[in-house]
């Protein structure tokens, strides 16, 4: 009997290498599911391709392409961070019912990432490498932050945070977590926790020595770290952003380190960049670069060394699109914007 199984068409809206082709091809091998990139990378090969494509896959967001799609039934982003899709997809979303994913498959690396932060800023690793470089001798704040018999809280509890949970249990320390609701539990957790919503915020982080802020752009989180939770943080305390930027008073965690309010941070997400009157450009309008109990990332804690492990949850959305499901991964709820 011939096979009448309806083919399937995913479609990347950003270039990649032929490995990452050949990888999903692979995932989805034996089943009609085609994937296609636009050969030139050119807009106009783009959109003329839209309009056959069942899925969308890729980390911008155009109404022009979405609209031209016309059979879109689902949206990968293939990254944490939905917020440049959102405006997007209520529109859309009035005429269509498109499903928008948050893809967590770079949340492994991001979480490795945040512990190498996290270690390097307790070590002192970067000043006590540069007094080396410039034979200097260390000071006073160039002390080891013991992580023993203290407490680390996840602000945001989502894959990436759970997983940073799971790598720093080995450690001697409690562990909080604050987010949102916690309704839909996301356990099991690698160790006891201690919860808080956010409407506990400044308990949340008078309890901890250390958090860890992992939050989504939303218009819920924006600036809701500020003057009043670094305070209640202490003098002795760490705070680590690799959630977004915008979730952090910018102003605020500035004087925080510089008036030694906390003990230091870490920064791997960032906000606008400015240009100050030097001609020097930065992803920032404070000189956070003068600082010296600040741990400075440039935004790369999703790189994953090439892990091709990561579209897994990519493969299997792809999968569960061709069997009619719609129980997908990692749906984002437009209202929540996350």
């Amino acid at each position: 009997m011939k096979n009448m199984e309806k083919n399937t068409t995913a479609l990347f809206i950003n270039q990649h290498g032929a490995d990452l082709i050949e990888y999903m091809e692979r995932g989805v091998e034996g089943l009609p599911i085609h994937i296609l990139t636009p050969p030139d990378g050119e807009r106009d090969s783009l959109l003329a391709m839209a309009p056959d494509a069942d899925v969308l896959i890729g980390w911008g967001s155009d109404m022009e392409l979405l609209e031209a799609a016309g059979k879109m039934r689902l949206f990968i982003n293939p990254g944490t961070g939905v917020i440049q899709h959102i405006q997007n997809f209520r529109a859309l979303r009035e005429t269509r019912d498109v499903v928008l994913i948050n893809g967590h498959g770079n949340s492994y690396a991001v979480a490795q990432h945040t512990v190498a932060v996290l270690l390097s800023l307790a070590n002192k690793v970067i000043p006590h490498h540069q007094r080396m470089v410039d034979k200097t001798p260390a000071n006073d704040h160039h002390r080891t932050v013991y992580f023993k018999d203290i407490t680390i809280g996840f602000l945001g509890y989502g894959a990436i945070n759970k997983k940073v949970h799971r790598f720093l249990s080995g450690f001697d320390v409690d562990f909080t977590a604050c987010r949102r609701s916690w309704d839909d539990d996301p356990g099991p957790f690698a160790t006891s926790v201690e919860k808080f919503t956010t409407e506990q915020l400044s308990e949340f982080f008078e309890k901890s020595d250390v958090v860890i802020n992992a939050l989504p752009d939303t218009t819920f989180t924006k600036g809701m770290v500020t003057t009043k939770e670094l305070a209640l943080l202490g003098e002795n305390g760490l705070f680590v952003n690799v959630g977004r930027g915008s979730t952090v008073a910018e102003e605020d965690i500035y004087k925080a380190l510089k008036e030694r309010v906390i003990a230091g941070a870490a920064i791997e997400v960032w906000w606008a960049r400015r240009t100050d009157a030097s001609g020097r450009s930065d992803p920032y309008g404070n000189p956070f670069h003068e600082l010296d109990n600040l741990v400075m990332s440039p935004h790369r804690g999703a790189d994953s060394g090439g892990d091709l492990a990561r579209w897994d949850e990519v493969i299997e959305n792809l999968k569960r699109v061709h069997a009619g499901r719609t129980d997908y991964l990692n749906v984002v709820d437009i209202e929540l914007e996350y």
